[in-house]
C-alpha cells in the first residue's frame, strides 16, 4: 500500500497483479491498474505525485503516469526478486532484495528517458535484505535485514533545504505540537480528494438537473446497498406467528378487493345491458301511453300482427 503525496489516494497492490486507486468518496476503486502478470510486491509514489513505481514477483519494475493516461512510460527488470522498494525525494529508486540494494536515478520522466544505475549495496554477510526507505531531508538510506538494521549513505538522494513551515525537523516540542493542530484546523474535508486535484476551485459545467438526478441515483444505490447489508434478526415464536397471521389477513383483504372489484365489474355490465335493453324497447314501441296508471295497449297489439304474432 502506498499513498500519493499529491492528492492523497490509496493504491493498494493484490496478488492477482493489480493496483487498485481508492479514494474516500467512492466505496470502491476509482481506478484499478493492470500492473504485472504476477502478484505486485510494492508500489511507491514519486515525491511529485505524478508517477508511480511498481514492482512484481517476477522481478519487473514498471513505472507509471498516474496524472491521465495511467500507462507505463518504462519497464525494468531486476536481477534479483525484490521484496522492497522505496522512492526518494529527488527520484532515486532503491530496490532491496536477496542481500543487495539497487539504485537508479532519472526513472520518472518521459517515455524516452531511460533509468540509470546509481549505487549499488552488498551486505557482505549476506543478511537477505527485507525492507529499504529514504530518511527525508537525509542523505541516507535504511536498509533493514533478516538479522538487524543498518544505514548507507546515498549523495543526493533528498532536499538539501526545507520550509520550516510545512517541515520542520529541528523543531522544539512546542513548536511540533503548535505546527500539529494548525494541521487540524486547515485539514481539507475528504470529498477535495480526486484523482486529479487540479479540479479543485474550477466551475463544474454539468447543470443542475444532471447533478440532482446523479445525486438521486446515488442515493436510491446507497438505501439499497444499506438493505442488502442490513441483517435479519432472528423473531421469536411469538413474533413469527403474528407475522404469518398478517400475512395471511393481508392476502386475505386482497381477495376481497378484488372479488369486490369483480362484482362491481359485473354489476356495471349488467346496468349496461338493462340500458340497451331499455334504449331498444322505447325504439320499438314509441307510442307508449300511460294513463292513470293503465296502459293503452293498441299500438302494441297492431305492431304485434305487423311482426306476424298472430290474433290478439
Amino acid at each position: 500500500m502506498a499513498q500519493n503525496p499529491q492528492n492523497a489516494s490509496i493504491a493498494v497492490g493484490s496478488p492477482k497483479g493489480i493496483v487498485s486507486v481508492y479514494i474516500p468518496s467512492q466505496s470502491s476503486a476509482a481506478v484499478k491498474i493492470n500492473c504485472h502478470n504476477a502478484q505486485v510486491k510494492a508500489s511507491k509514489f514519486s515525491s511529485c505525485g505524478r508517477y508511480m513505481a511498481s514492482v512484481g514477483s517476477d522481478s519487473s519494475v514498471k513505472i507509471w503516469d498516474v496524472r491521465n493516461t495511467f500507462q507505463s512510460i518504462g519497464e525494468y527488470f531486476s536481477p534479483f526478486p525484490v521484496q522492497s522498494m522505496d522512492v526518494s525525494q529527488k527520484g532515486i529508486l532503491a530496490l532491496g532484495g536477496k542481500s543487495s540494494v539497487l539504485m537508479f536515478k532519472d526513472c520518472f520522466g518521459t517515455a524516452d528517458s531511460r533509468a540509470q544505475g546509481y549505487l549499488k549495496h552488498v551486505d557482505h554477510k549476506r543478511r537477505p535484505v527485507n525492507s529499504v526507505a529514504f530518511c527525508p531531508f537525509e542523505d541516507f538510506l535504511g536498509v533493514g535485514s533478516l538479522k538487524g538494521f543498518s544505514s548507507i549513505t546515498v549523495p543526493g538522494s533528498c532536499f538539501v533545504e526545507f520550509d520550516t513551515h510545512t517541515h520542520n525537523v529541528g523543531g522544539v516540542k512546542a513548536q511540533i505540537r503548535e505546527n500539529a493542530v494548525q494541521k487540524l484546523l486547515e485539514k481539507l474535508p475528504m470529498e477535495s480528494i480526486v484523482l486529479n486535484p487540479g479540479q479543485i476551485g474550477k466551475v463544474d459545467p454539468t447543470s443542475r438537473a444532471v447533478l440532482e438526478m446523479e445525486k438521486k441515483q446515488e442515493q436510491k444505490e446507497r438505501n439499497a446497498e444499506q438493505i442488502r447489508r442490513r441483517k435479519r434478526r432472528k423473531r421469536s415464536k411469538v413474533s413469527a406467528f403474528q407475522f404469518k397471521q398478517n400475512q395471511r389477513n393481508e392476502i386475505l383483504r386482497n381477495q376481497m378487493r378484488e372479488d369486490v372489484i369483480v362484482r362491481k365489474e359485473v354489476y356495471k355490465a349488467e346496468e349496461r345491458k338493462r340500458a340497451e335493453e331499455s334504449r331498444d324497447l322505447n325504439q320499438r314501441v314509441p307510442d307508449f301511453v300511460k294513463m292513470g296508471g293503465d296502459f293503452v295497449l293498441g299500438r302494441l297489439f297492431v305492431i304485434a300482427r305487423q311482426n306476424g304474432f298472430g290474433e290478439a
